[in-house]
Protein backbone atom coordinates (compact mmCIF):
# COMPACT_ATOMS: atom_id res chain seq x y z
CA UNK A 1 0.00 0.00 0.00
CA UNK A 2 2.83 2.56 0.58
CA UNK A 3 4.25 1.84 -2.48
CA UNK A 4 1.25 2.51 -4.31
CA UNK A 5 0.97 6.41 -2.52
CA UNK A 6 4.68 6.55 -3.47
CA UNK A 7 3.82 5.65 -7.27
CA UNK A 8 1.48 8.13 -6.98
CA UNK A 9 3.37 10.86 -5.64
CA UNK A 10 6.17 10.05 -8.35
CA UNK A 11 3.12 10.23 -11.00
CA UNK A 12 1.74 13.15 -9.82
CA UNK A 13 5.02 14.62 -9.34
CA UNK A 14 5.84 14.12 -12.98
CA UNK A 15 2.40 15.85 -14.19
CA UNK A 16 3.59 18.49 -12.13
CA UNK A 17 6.99 19.27 -14.05
CA UNK A 18 5.56 18.12 -17.45
CA UNK A 19 2.34 21.04 -16.47
CA UNK A 20 5.21 22.94 -15.56
CA UNK A 21 7.92 22.76 -18.66
CA UNK A 22 4.90 22.85 -21.00
CA UNK A 23 3.98 26.52 -19.25
CA UNK A 24 7.58 27.55 -19.25
CA UNK A 25 7.37 27.05 -23.07
CA UNK A 26 4.72 28.69 -23.50
CA UNK A 27 5.65 31.50 -21.21
CA UNK A 28 8.72 32.23 -22.92
CA UNK A 29 7.03 32.71 -26.29
CA UNK A 30 4.39 34.85 -24.91
CA UNK A 31 6.41 37.10 -22.62
CA UNK A 32 7.60 39.02 -25.43
CA UNK A 33 4.14 39.85 -27.10
CA UNK A 34 3.03 40.38 -24.01
CA UNK A 35 5.69 42.91 -23.01
CA UNK A 36 5.21 44.82 -26.22
CA UNK A 37 1.41 45.08 -25.91
CA UNK A 38 2.06 46.20 -22.32
CA UNK A 39 5.24 48.37 -21.96
CA UNK A 40 4.66 49.81 -19.24
CA UNK A 41 3.74 46.07 -17.12
CA UNK A 42 5.54 44.76 -14.72
CA UNK A 43 6.90 41.51 -14.64
CA UNK A 44 4.14 40.60 -12.05
CA UNK A 45 1.34 41.81 -14.45
CA UNK A 46 3.17 40.28 -17.29
CA UNK A 47 2.79 36.73 -15.62
CA UNK A 48 -0.67 37.30 -14.87
CA UNK A 49 -1.73 38.06 -18.54
CA UNK A 50 -0.05 35.13 -19.58
CA UNK A 51 -1.06 33.01 -16.66
CA UNK A 52 -4.74 33.85 -18.13
CA UNK A 53 -3.66 32.83 -21.47
CA UNK A 54 -2.64 29.81 -20.74
CA UNK A 55 -5.79 29.69 -18.91
CA UNK A 56 -7.70 29.46 -21.69
CA UNK A 57 -5.11 27.29 -24.20
CA UNK A 58 -7.01 23.85 -25.40
CA UNK A 59 -5.77 21.11 -24.44
CA UNK A 60 -4.77 20.31 -28.50
CA UNK A 61 -2.36 23.27 -28.28
CA UNK A 62 -0.92 21.88 -24.85
CA UNK A 63 -0.10 19.07 -26.54
CA UNK A 64 2.18 20.85 -28.38
CA UNK A 65 4.04 22.28 -26.06
CA UNK A 66 4.29 19.24 -24.20
CA UNK A 67 6.28 18.53 -27.32
CA UNK A 68 8.15 21.50 -27.34
CA UNK A 69 8.68 21.41 -23.74
CA UNK A 70 10.20 17.95 -24.13
CA UNK A 71 12.35 18.52 -27.33
CA UNK A 72 13.93 21.44 -25.03
CA UNK A 73 15.05 18.98 -21.95
CA UNK A 74 16.33 16.46 -24.60
CA UNK A 75 18.34 19.10 -25.98
CA UNK A 76 19.52 20.54 -22.48
CA UNK A 77 20.16 16.93 -21.41
CA UNK A 78 22.70 16.66 -25.21
CA UNK A 79 24.19 20.04 -24.10
CA UNK A 80 25.00 18.86 -19.98
CA UNK A 81 26.46 15.35 -21.12
CA UNK A 82 28.76 17.28 -24.18
CA UNK A 83 29.55 19.38 -21.36
CA UNK A 84 30.40 16.82 -18.84
CA UNK A 85 32.01 14.65 -21.47
CA UNK A 86 34.80 17.53 -22.33
CA UNK A 87 35.09 18.35 -18.71
CA UNK A 88 35.99 14.52 -17.46
CA UNK A 89 38.60 14.57 -20.96
CA UNK A 90 40.27 17.72 -19.72
CA UNK A 91 38.75 20.06 -21.77
CA UNK A 92 39.64 21.30 -25.64
CA UNK A 93 43.34 21.97 -25.12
Amino acid sequence: ELENVAQSKKGKMRSAECEKSMYAVFFKQQQPIVKSLHPRASFGEISRLIAAAWEKVDNEQKKQFKLAAAAAKREEMRRRIALRTIQLCGGSN
